[in-house]
Protein backbone atom coordinates (compact mmCIF):
# COMPACT_ATOMS: atom_id res chain seq x y z
CA UNK A 1 0.00 0.00 0.00
CA UNK A 2 1.66 3.56 -1.14
CA UNK A 3 1.86 6.11 1.88
CA UNK A 4 1.34 9.60 0.90
CA UNK A 5 3.74 11.77 2.88
CA UNK A 6 4.57 14.96 3.26
CA UNK A 7 6.30 18.05 4.71
CA UNK A 8 5.09 21.38 5.28
CA UNK A 9 4.40 24.14 8.47
CA UNK A 10 2.27 23.51 10.55
CA UNK A 11 -1.34 26.21 10.81
CA UNK A 12 -3.99 26.92 13.26
CA UNK A 13 -6.10 23.74 11.57
CA UNK A 14 -3.47 21.81 12.92
CA UNK A 15 -3.19 22.68 16.59
CA UNK A 16 -5.60 20.22 17.83
CA UNK A 17 -3.50 17.74 16.01
CA UNK A 18 -0.04 19.04 17.21
CA UNK A 19 -1.85 18.63 20.51
CA UNK A 20 -2.58 15.18 20.87
CA UNK A 21 0.59 14.34 19.08
CA UNK A 22 2.31 16.36 22.48
CA UNK A 23 0.53 14.46 24.34
CA UNK A 24 1.68 11.12 23.50
CA UNK A 25 4.96 12.36 23.34
CA UNK A 26 4.94 14.39 26.87
CA UNK A 27 1.89 13.00 28.80
CA UNK A 28 -1.28 14.02 29.59
CA UNK A 29 -1.92 17.38 30.71
CA UNK A 30 -3.17 17.61 34.44
CA UNK A 31 -4.34 21.16 33.57
CA UNK A 32 -7.51 21.86 31.33
CA UNK A 33 -6.24 23.42 27.54
CA UNK A 34 -6.13 27.14 27.39
CA UNK A 35 -8.63 27.86 24.96
CA UNK A 36 -7.74 28.32 21.03
CA UNK A 37 -6.14 31.26 20.26
CA UNK A 38 -7.52 33.21 17.46
CA UNK A 39 -4.66 32.87 15.42
CA UNK A 40 -1.56 30.67 15.61
CA UNK A 41 1.47 29.87 15.86
CA UNK A 42 1.96 33.34 17.92
CA UNK A 43 4.66 35.09 16.69
CA UNK A 44 8.05 33.68 16.50
CA UNK A 45 6.91 30.23 16.91
CA UNK A 46 7.43 28.01 13.61
CA UNK A 47 6.19 24.55 13.66
CA UNK A 48 6.77 22.23 11.30
CA UNK A 49 5.07 18.69 10.52
CA UNK A 50 5.86 15.37 8.93
CA UNK A 51 2.36 14.03 7.30
CA UNK A 52 1.25 10.24 6.36
CA UNK A 53 -1.88 10.06 4.39
CA UNK A 54 -2.95 13.54 5.75
CA UNK A 55 -2.72 12.39 9.76
CA UNK A 56 0.53 14.42 11.61
CA UNK A 57 2.95 11.39 12.93
CA UNK A 58 6.09 14.29 13.38
CA UNK A 59 6.84 17.62 14.60
CA UNK A 60 9.79 20.22 15.11
CA UNK A 61 8.98 23.93 16.63
CA UNK A 62 11.67 26.22 16.24
CA UNK A 63 11.96 29.75 17.89
CA UNK A 64 13.01 33.05 17.65
CA UNK A 65 15.30 33.83 20.76
CA UNK A 66 18.57 35.65 21.13
CA UNK A 67 21.72 34.18 23.53
CA UNK A 68 24.19 35.92 25.76
CA UNK A 69 27.97 35.01 24.82
CA UNK A 70 30.81 36.82 24.49
CA UNK A 71 28.89 39.98 26.37
CA UNK A 72 26.94 39.98 23.04
CA UNK A 73 23.30 38.68 21.99
CA UNK A 74 23.43 36.16 19.67
CA UNK A 75 19.68 35.28 17.35
CA UNK A 76 19.58 31.78 19.04
CA UNK A 77 16.61 29.14 17.16
CA UNK A 78 15.34 27.02 20.23
CA UNK A 79 13.79 23.71 18.95
CA UNK A 80 11.27 22.52 21.15
CA UNK A 81 8.07 20.13 21.01
CA UNK A 82 10.13 17.32 19.36
CA UNK A 83 7.99 14.62 19.11
CA UNK A 84 7.12 11.28 16.84
CA UNK A 85 4.10 9.27 16.98
CA UNK A 86 5.25 6.01 18.36
CA UNK A 87 4.47 4.00 15.17
CA UNK A 88 7.05 5.85 12.93
CA UNK A 89 9.88 5.96 15.23
CA UNK A 90 13.36 5.00 13.80
CA UNK A 91 11.79 5.74 10.42
CA UNK A 92 14.23 8.93 9.67
CA UNK A 93 11.92 11.83 9.92
CA UNK A 94 13.50 13.83 12.42
CA UNK A 95 16.28 14.21 9.61
CA UNK A 96 13.89 15.91 7.37
CA UNK A 97 12.14 18.28 10.24
CA UNK A 98 15.09 19.29 11.17
CA UNK A 99 16.56 20.18 8.00
CA UNK A 100 13.64 22.59 7.10
CA UNK A 101 13.63 23.58 11.04
CA UNK A 102 17.29 24.81 10.67
CA UNK A 103 17.07 26.13 7.14
CA UNK A 104 13.94 28.39 8.54
CA UNK A 105 16.30 29.06 11.13
CA UNK A 106 19.81 30.33 8.87
CA UNK A 107 16.69 32.13 6.55
CA UNK A 108 15.80 34.17 9.88
CA UNK A 109 19.13 35.24 10.62
CA UNK A 110 19.77 32.63 13.66
CA UNK A 111 23.16 31.69 14.20
CA UNK A 112 23.21 29.56 16.94
CA UNK A 113 20.16 26.55 17.88
CA UNK A 114 19.85 25.11 21.35
CA UNK A 115 17.19 22.71 22.98
CA UNK A 116 17.02 20.73 25.74
CA UNK A 117 17.42 16.96 25.02
CA UNK A 118 15.55 13.78 26.54
CA UNK A 119 17.77 11.66 24.41
CA UNK A 120 21.07 13.41 23.78
CA UNK A 121 22.33 10.61 21.18
CA UNK A 122 19.34 11.66 18.89
CA UNK A 123 20.67 15.14 18.54
CA UNK A 124 24.48 14.98 18.49
CA UNK A 125 23.63 13.08 14.96
CA UNK A 126 22.39 16.53 14.32
CA UNK A 127 25.41 18.40 15.39
CA UNK A 128 24.27 19.25 19.13
CA UNK A 129 26.22 19.14 22.23
CA UNK A 130 25.86 19.10 25.74
CA UNK A 131 26.85 22.53 27.00
CA UNK A 132 24.82 23.15 30.64
CA UNK A 133 22.50 21.72 32.94
CA UNK A 134 19.75 23.42 33.88
CA UNK A 135 19.30 21.68 37.44
CA UNK A 136 17.24 22.60 40.14
CA UNK A 137 18.34 22.67 43.26
CA UNK A 138 16.80 21.58 46.73
CA UNK A 139 18.03 23.68 50.27
CA UNK A 140 16.51 23.23 53.51
CA UNK A 141 15.35 26.50 54.71
CA UNK A 142 17.01 25.80 58.16
CA UNK A 143 20.69 25.94 56.16
CA UNK A 144 19.37 29.23 54.81
CA UNK A 145 18.11 30.79 57.28
CA UNK A 146 21.64 30.41 59.44
CA UNK A 147 23.49 32.19 56.52
CA UNK A 148 25.49 35.57 58.08
CA UNK A 149 23.67 38.57 57.28
CA UNK A 150 24.54 40.43 54.44
CA UNK A 151 26.33 44.08 55.35
CA UNK A 152 24.94 46.85 53.14
CA UNK A 153 21.54 45.45 51.85
CA UNK A 154 18.42 46.36 52.17
CA UNK A 155 15.21 43.58 50.95
CA UNK A 156 12.24 45.01 49.78
CA UNK A 157 9.19 44.05 48.11
CA UNK A 158 9.06 45.07 44.16
CA UNK A 159 5.69 46.49 42.65
CA UNK A 160 4.73 46.88 39.37
CA UNK A 161 6.69 50.09 39.11
CA UNK A 162 9.77 48.03 39.44
CA UNK A 163 9.55 45.17 36.97
CA UNK A 164 11.93 47.58 34.49
CA UNK A 165 14.76 47.31 37.46
CA UNK A 166 14.17 43.48 37.66
CA UNK A 167 14.60 42.80 34.00
CA UNK A 168 17.25 45.31 33.75
CA UNK A 169 18.89 43.22 36.59
CA UNK A 170 18.51 40.02 34.78
CA UNK A 171 20.13 41.04 31.96
CA UNK A 172 22.71 42.63 33.60
CA UNK A 173 23.57 39.08 35.36
CA UNK A 174 23.07 37.02 32.40
CA UNK A 175 25.47 39.41 29.94
CA UNK A 176 27.97 38.10 32.29
CA UNK A 177 27.84 34.40 31.28
CA UNK A 178 27.83 32.17 28.02
CA UNK A 179 24.25 30.78 27.22
CA UNK A 180 21.65 32.67 28.89
CA UNK A 181 18.39 33.60 27.02
CA UNK A 182 18.23 37.68 26.81
CA UNK A 183 14.30 37.42 27.11
CA UNK A 184 14.01 39.77 23.96
CA UNK A 185 12.26 39.47 20.68
CA UNK A 186 9.23 38.00 19.73
CA UNK A 187 8.93 34.74 21.88
CA UNK A 188 8.98 37.13 25.06
CA UNK A 189 6.65 40.15 24.13
CA UNK A 190 6.72 41.26 27.55
CA UNK A 191 9.51 40.03 29.55
CA UNK A 192 9.97 43.30 31.36
CA UNK A 193 5.99 43.32 32.49
CA UNK A 194 3.76 40.72 34.97
CA UNK A 195 6.90 39.54 36.71
CA UNK A 196 5.41 40.87 39.88
CA UNK A 197 1.41 39.51 39.16
CA UNK A 198 3.13 35.73 38.15
CA UNK A 199 4.64 35.45 41.56
CA UNK A 200 3.91 35.29 45.48
CA UNK A 201 6.07 37.87 45.54
CA UNK A 202 9.62 39.54 43.90
CA UNK A 203 12.16 40.61 46.23
CA UNK A 204 14.82 42.81 45.51
CA UNK A 205 18.21 43.28 47.27
CA UNK A 206 19.54 46.79 47.39
CA UNK A 207 22.97 47.97 47.91
CA UNK A 208 23.49 51.42 50.09
CA UNK A 209 23.54 53.50 47.23
CA UNK A 210 19.92 52.48 46.43
CA UNK A 211 20.75 50.67 43.39
CA UNK A 212 19.39 47.02 43.16
CA UNK A 213 21.43 44.45 43.03
CA UNK A 214 19.39 41.54 42.78
CA UNK A 215 16.05 39.89 43.46
CA UNK A 216 14.16 36.52 44.09
CA UNK A 217 10.89 35.72 42.53
CA UNK A 218 9.00 33.03 44.56
CA UNK A 219 5.91 31.43 45.18
CA UNK A 220 4.91 30.28 48.91
CA UNK A 221 3.39 26.90 47.70
CA UNK A 222 0.13 25.41 49.81
CA UNK A 223 0.71 24.03 53.50
CA UNK A 224 2.89 24.14 55.96
CA UNK A 225 5.74 21.87 57.63
CA UNK A 226 8.15 18.98 56.84
CA UNK A 227 6.53 18.69 53.11
CA UNK A 228 5.74 22.59 52.32
CA UNK A 229 8.44 24.12 49.97
CA UNK A 230 8.85 27.71 48.47
CA UNK A 231 9.76 27.67 44.51
CA UNK A 232 12.02 30.10 43.07
CA UNK A 233 11.76 31.38 39.75
CA UNK A 234 15.26 33.44 39.58
CA UNK A 235 17.20 33.84 42.53
CA UNK A 236 19.80 36.59 40.63
CA UNK A 237 22.70 38.46 42.83
CA UNK A 238 24.93 40.97 41.29
CA UNK A 239 26.88 40.80 44.43
CA UNK A 240 27.80 38.19 47.02
CA UNK A 241 25.99 39.93 49.78
CA UNK A 242 22.92 40.51 47.37
CA UNK A 243 22.58 36.22 47.18
CA UNK A 244 23.07 35.61 50.71
CA UNK A 245 20.44 37.98 51.82
CA UNK A 246 18.12 36.61 49.76
CA UNK A 247 18.77 33.05 50.47
CA UNK A 248 18.42 34.38 54.48
CA UNK A 249 15.46 35.64 53.32
CA UNK A 250 13.67 32.65 51.58
CA UNK A 251 14.95 30.67 54.64
CA UNK A 252 13.20 33.09 57.18
CA UNK A 253 10.42 30.68 55.70
CA UNK A 254 11.90 27.94 58.14
CA UNK A 255 9.36 27.52 60.46
CA UNK A 256 6.54 26.72 58.38
CA UNK A 257 8.35 25.51 54.85
CA UNK A 258 11.33 22.69 55.04
CA UNK A 259 12.45 23.55 51.88
CA UNK A 260 13.57 25.87 48.92
CA UNK A 261 14.15 24.60 45.39
CA UNK A 262 16.07 27.32 43.21
CA UNK A 263 16.53 26.87 39.36
CA UNK A 264 20.41 26.70 38.46
CA UNK A 265 22.99 25.97 36.35
CA UNK A 266 26.39 24.51 37.90
CA UNK A 267 28.76 25.93 39.12
CA UNK A 268 26.21 27.70 40.50
CA UNK A 269 26.45 30.96 43.57
CA UNK A 270 24.23 29.21 45.73
CA UNK A 271 26.81 26.09 45.89
CA UNK A 272 29.15 28.42 47.00
CA UNK A 273 27.18 30.39 49.62
CA UNK A 274 25.55 27.92 51.67
CA UNK A 275 27.67 25.84 54.28
CA UNK A 276 28.57 22.43 54.02
CA UNK A 277 27.62 19.86 51.05
CA UNK A 278 26.40 21.53 47.57
CA UNK A 279 22.46 21.38 47.59
CA UNK A 280 20.56 18.54 46.30
CA UNK A 281 20.06 18.58 42.60
CA UNK A 282 15.83 17.31 42.42
CA UNK A 283 15.96 17.99 38.59
CA UNK A 284 18.07 17.81 35.64
CA UNK A 285 17.13 19.56 32.07
CA UNK A 286 20.14 18.41 29.62
CA UNK A 287 21.32 22.10 27.06
CA UNK A 288 22.32 21.23 23.73
CA UNK A 289 23.79 24.03 21.53
CA UNK A 290 25.25 23.65 17.88
CA UNK A 291 26.67 26.60 15.96
CA UNK A 292 24.88 27.45 12.35
CA UNK A 293 26.45 29.96 11.13
CA UNK A 294 30.13 30.61 12.68
CA UNK A 295 31.17 34.30 11.02
CA UNK A 296 27.66 35.39 12.41
CA UNK A 297 27.89 33.41 15.86
CA UNK A 298 31.48 34.46 16.47
CA UNK A 299 32.24 37.98 14.99
CA UNK A 300 29.83 39.74 16.99
CA UNK A 301 31.68 38.46 20.03
CA UNK A 302 33.67 40.31 22.94
CA UNK A 303 37.34 38.55 22.74
CA UNK A 304 40.41 38.82 24.86
CA UNK A 305 42.22 42.07 23.47
CA UNK A 306 45.62 40.59 24.42
CA UNK A 307 44.73 38.16 22.06
CA UNK A 308 46.45 38.49 18.10
CA UNK A 309 46.93 36.18 15.37
CA UNK A 310 45.58 33.92 13.39
CA UNK A 311 43.91 30.23 14.28
CA UNK A 312 42.69 27.43 11.83
CA UNK A 313 40.55 24.67 12.15
CA UNK A 314 38.63 22.25 9.97
CA UNK A 315 34.95 21.34 10.57
CA UNK A 316 33.89 17.65 9.28
CA UNK A 317 30.87 15.51 9.41
CA UNK A 318 28.08 18.21 9.66
CA UNK A 319 24.49 16.69 8.55
CA UNK A 320 23.47 18.83 6.70
CA UNK A 321 26.36 20.10 5.26
CA UNK A 322 26.99 23.69 6.25
CA UNK A 323 30.14 24.14 8.43
CA UNK A 324 32.18 21.18 6.48
CA UNK A 325 35.12 22.75 5.50
CA UNK A 326 38.23 24.48 6.65
CA UNK A 327 37.60 28.25 8.81
CA UNK A 328 40.75 30.97 9.26
CA UNK A 329 39.84 33.35 12.25
CA UNK A 330 41.92 36.54 12.82
CA UNK A 331 42.06 38.04 15.87
CA UNK A 332 42.88 41.53 16.55
CA UNK A 333 41.66 44.57 19.04
CA UNK A 334 39.73 42.61 20.78
CA UNK A 335 37.39 41.54 17.78
CA UNK A 336 37.54 38.34 15.56
CA UNK A 337 36.80 38.00 11.78
CA UNK A 338 36.04 34.11 10.14
CA UNK A 339 36.34 33.02 6.89
CA UNK A 340 36.34 30.13 5.10
CA UNK A 341 39.52 28.70 3.65
CA UNK A 342 41.12 25.69 1.37
CA UNK A 343 44.16 25.50 3.13
CA UNK A 344 43.26 25.40 6.93
CA UNK A 345 45.79 24.02 9.62
CA UNK A 346 45.02 23.27 12.81
CA UNK A 347 42.74 20.74 14.47
CA UNK A 348 39.96 19.09 12.95
CA UNK A 349 36.65 19.16 14.77
CA UNK A 350 33.29 17.73 14.71
CA UNK A 351 30.17 20.25 14.74
CA UNK A 352 29.59 19.17 18.15
CA UNK A 353 33.28 20.03 19.28
CA UNK A 354 33.05 23.23 17.60
CA UNK A 355 30.02 23.79 18.94
CA UNK A 356 30.99 23.08 22.66
CA UNK A 357 34.07 24.76 22.37
CA UNK A 358 32.39 28.05 20.86
CA UNK A 359 30.00 27.89 24.19
CA UNK A 360 33.55 27.85 26.35
CA UNK A 361 31.96 24.10 28.11
CA UNK A 362 35.23 21.96 27.49
CA UNK A 363 38.50 23.06 25.85
CA UNK A 364 40.43 21.31 23.21
CA UNK A 365 42.25 18.89 25.81
CA UNK A 366 38.82 17.41 26.47
CA UNK A 367 37.10 17.60 22.93
CA UNK A 368 40.53 15.33 21.60
CA UNK A 369 39.70 12.73 24.87
CA UNK A 370 36.11 12.63 23.83
CA UNK A 371 37.02 11.99 20.07
CA UNK A 372 35.71 15.16 18.88
CA UNK A 373 38.57 16.88 17.34
CA UNK A 374 42.12 15.45 16.49
CA UNK A 375 44.78 16.11 14.35
CA UNK A 376 46.80 19.19 14.26
CA UNK A 377 49.57 20.52 16.71
CA UNK A 378 48.21 20.08 20.68
CA UNK A 379 50.31 22.70 21.42
CA UNK A 380 48.22 24.82 19.41
CA UNK A 381 45.06 23.93 21.14
CA UNK A 382 45.84 26.55 23.90
CA UNK A 383 45.08 29.64 21.53
CA UNK A 384 41.61 28.11 20.45
CA UNK A 385 41.11 27.37 24.23
CA UNK A 386 42.44 31.16 25.03
CA UNK A 387 39.34 32.81 22.05
CA UNK A 388 36.65 30.60 23.46
CA UNK A 389 37.21 30.51 26.83
CA UNK A 390 34.65 32.06 29.06
CA UNK A 391 32.75 32.92 32.36
CA UNK A 392 31.13 29.56 32.31
CA UNK A 393 27.66 28.42 30.42
CA UNK A 394 24.37 29.50 32.56
CA UNK A 395 20.37 28.78 31.57
CA UNK A 396 17.50 29.47 33.11
CA UNK A 397 14.92 29.47 31.00
CA UNK A 398 13.53 26.13 30.04
CA UNK A 399 11.31 25.77 26.45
Amino acid sequence: MSVGRTVRALTLQDRPALGALSEEAFGTRTNPPPPPPPSWPPAGMHSVGTFVDDRLVANVTGREYASWFGGTQIPTWGVAGVAVEAEHRGSGLLQTLFAESLAEARRRGAALTSLFATATGIYRTYGYELVADRITLEVPTAALSALRSADGIRLRRATTDDEHLVFRTYSAWASRHHGPLTRTGPCFPHAAEGVTEAWTGVTLAEDDTGSVVGYASWNRGSGWGADSRITVGDLIGLTPEATRALLRMLGSFRTVAARVRIPASRPEQVDLVVPGLPPKVVANQHYMLRVLDLPDALEPRRVPPMLTGTLDLTVTGDAFGDLDGGWRITVAEGAARCARVEDAAGPVLTVGGLSALYAGALGMADLRLAGLAHGGDPTYDANLDALFVGPGVHIRDFF
